[in-house]
């Protein structure tokens, strides 16, 4: 019996601790697969980003309601995903993100693509079929959607 109440409650564990696990389903955009950042293996990521040909950060970009602000980046000829990572102090801010390859443009992305609401927006971007991301300038747009006063966030982009 007691062996019994052990197994119910760890069965009950379970269930909560996968129900506060990312709900956000990946979309696939032509030949691209966009899933939450969260979805993603944690080693896995930590690895990815130690590893990265490159990173781009900046810890102090400021937003307003109604602007936007645009950052470039070139994944050059041999990158298979791409990890951008917005976060920002105040969750009652809304940011969203678009983001333009050369061949197509992904988005809207908004804060709880994942099923939080965390102030933060993070995505990876890989081909479905495992090869390379296209060439050319890639930007990600922020725009300040609702914002009360001015928002900072913090912005990365990696690459590998």
């Amino acid at each position: 019996m007691k062996s019994l109440k052990l197994l119910i409650i760890s069965m009950v564990a379970v269930l909560l601790l996968t129900s506060s696990v990312s709900a956000y389903d990946q979309k696939v955009i032509g030949d691209y697969v966009i899933t939450s950042g969260y979805d993603l293996d944690l080693t896995e990521t930590q690895t990815f980003i130690a590893n990265s040909q490159s990173s781009l950060k900046s810890d102090s970009y400021s937003i307003i309601e109604g602007q936007s602000r645009i950052h470039v980046f070139n994944p050059g000829h041999s990158c298979r995903r791409v990890i951008i990572d917005i976060d920002w102090s105040d969750k009652n801010n809304e940011l969203r993100l678009d983001v333009e390859s050369p061949d197509t443009i992904y988005g809207p992305f908004y804060d709880g693509i994942d099923g939080q609401v965390d102030g933060r927006i993070y995505i990876s971007i890989s081909k479905s079929s495992g090869g390379y991301l296209s060439e050319g300038d890639w930007a990600n747009i922020i725009h300040g959607e609702s914002i009360s006063g001015t928002e900072y966030y913090n912005y990365a982009v990696y690459l590998k």
